[in-house]
């Protein structure tokens, strides 16, 4: 629901969960912080799109910042 979806725990929970439909997955790995996209990019217990993505955003994210 939209008040759930307002925590940013519960968006980290959902994008780590491996049985998250892919494509809300993806969507919810842009509201994600860095470090926890590293740590989505280097899990075995979700699907590899979704960690391939996590790990492009993460670097991404670190150009940004420097």
């Amino acid at each position: 629901t939209k008040e759930w979806m307002k925590s940013y725990k519960v968006k980290l929970n959902l994008a780590g969960n491996s049985k998250t439909p892919i494509p809300i997955a993806l969507q919810l790995l842009n509201h994600l912080r860095e470090l926890d996209l590293r740590k989505l990019a280097k899990s075995k217990d979700i699907s590899t799109t979704v960690a391939t993505q996590a790990r492009r955003l993460a670097e991404a994210k670190a150009e940004r910042r420097s």
